[in-house]
């Protein structure tokens, strides 16, 4: 994952209120009453901590003290986080700090302090469902901070640094979001719909309104292949999979998204080496806690299919950039799913992921 280049987006910040303004923008340390400190209105980033995290953070702090001060705006002798969210929560709760050490920011407009708390918190590694809600809030973010005159730089470039990513993947989130319906899209981020797809989904739309309109071409990052003729707009079925080869089976469907969305698997060949590249890049799993497991353990396939390979909590995805493969990655309950950036995604039952584990093994490449 590339480096967050935060020096393009300043570039296009600008206040246009002159130096003395600048000045007053610069940041002071000091010990603020914890009583004078608001939390932001927009953190969608606090959904992701949980009371234990929170109490675990508490005991690291009590433990080796705040390393990190709050970076907080003042406003009329009140302070808005937009750094520090669950170390404030951390302090508040459990250790009962009546001061807390903040990096404070004056002068600074409501739209910009939302856009720092967006950088504050953009080397976290989000899945790409959690992105594309990002890239939502992000594009109404800087079209606002535009529009005002503080943001003078491109918006998918904008978003593409805050987001860590391409700007074909910017092109990804964007077709999606505004193709799909909103519950659609809240299906994906609660993971009744995968990734790859609302990128089907998103694909067979764009090429049936392609074909509407007439347009021999698309920039949409999926590119797909004009439609021949407009179809009815249906519900994507529900795809089904073989038990052992992980392909997609044709129910005879005649739905023009199920057409278009038809999973085209490479040969088998080539479609091995690319799980075998997946498992040792160890982004998905770890080879030296697979090894280890398996030589401890001695499990069935299914003992671990079911202990080792699928996700504890259902769902797990990510970005995943190797040889011939740049894209996403998801692990759902019955099912691996490699997702490229363009063309058909692949899926994999656990039991073939199993069996490349096995091959590793003997063949001394696992550990």
């Amino acid at each position: 994952m590339k480096k967050l280049n935060l020096g393009n987006i300043s570039a296009g910040l600008d206040t246009l209120k002159g130096l003395q303004e600048q000045n007053a923008s610069v940041a002071r340390n000091e010990q603020i009453k914890a009583e004078l400190i608001d939390l932001a209105e927009k953190n969608s980033y606090a959904a992701d901590d949980t009371e234990e995290s929170i109490r675990d953070l508490a005991d690291q702090i009590e433990e080796l003290g705040l390393l990190n001060p709050l970076g907080v705006v003042e406003h009329h002798g009140r302070y808005t986080l937009f750094s520090g969210e669950r170390r404030y929560k951390a302090i508040t709760q459990h250790l009962h700090w009546e001061t807390i050490p903040c990096r404070v920011f004056e002068g600074v407009s409501t739209g910009r302090a939302q856009l720092m708390l967006h950088i504050a918190n953009g080397a976290r590694d989000y899945s790409p469902a959690r992105k594309l809600a990002l890239y939502e809030e992000y594009h109404q973010l800087l079209e606002e901070l535009k529009a005002n005159g503080e943001f003078k730089g491109g918006i998918q470039k904008g978003i593409a640094e805050l987001l860590n990513v391409s700007d074909r993947q910017v092109r990804t989130y964007r077709t999606i979001s505004e193709t799909l319906t909103a519950s659609e899209k809240q299906a994906v981020q609660n993971g009744g719909m995968s990734f790859g797809e609302a990128q089907s989904i998103a694909a067979s739309r764009t090429a049936i309104s392609n074909a509407k309109t007439g347009k021999s071409g698309s920039t949409s990052a999926f590119a797909p292949e004009p439609a021949p003729a407009p179809v009815a707009q249906q519900e994507k079925p529900m795809t089904e999979y073989h038990p052992t080869t992980g392909k997609e089976v044709k129910t005879g469907s005649t739905s023009g998204f199920h057409e278009e969305a038809a999973v085209q698997e490479s040969d088998e060949n080539a479609r091995a080496q690319l799980l075998e590249a997946a498992i040792l890049s160890n982004r998905i799993w770890n080879c030296h806690e697979l090894h280890f497991y398996y030589v401890k353990h001695m499990p069935t396939p299914q003992e671990a299919c079911k202990d080792k390979l699928k996700p504890t909590y259902g769902h797990s995805s990510g970005a995943l950039t190797i040889d011939n493969f740049d894209g996403f990655y998801t692990c759902t309950s019955s099912r691996f799913i490699m997702e490229p950036d363009t063309g058909p995604y692949i899926t994999y039952t656990y039991a073939e992921v199993d069996a490349m584990i096995r091959k590793l093994y003997r063949e001394k490449k696992l550990n």
